[in-house]
């Protein structure tokens, strides 16, 4: 897997393949069971308008699931 960034932003992908992405669709660590990324890292790429409300809402999502998991 290649990780790119020219910033704090897209720092990892996330996807179902770890040769391709670092994170799960669950913004959890592909090798690490207890790495959950839940800041802008996990975007593909930033847009001209500020990601900030995006990112609460995936820290939420991201969240959800965790206490789900963990239960």
């Amino acid at each position: 897997m290649t990780c790119c960034s020219y910033g704090w932003d897209t720092a990892c992908g996330a996807g179902t393949d770890p040769a391709s992405s670092a994170l799960h669709v669950h913004c959890k660590a592909h090798d690490l069971d207890n790495l959950d990324v839940v800041d802008t890292g996990f975007f593909p790429s930033i847009g001209a308008v500020n990601p900030s409300l995006t990112a609460i809402a995936n820290a939420l999502r991201v969240g959800d699931h965790l206490l789900e998991r963990l239960g």
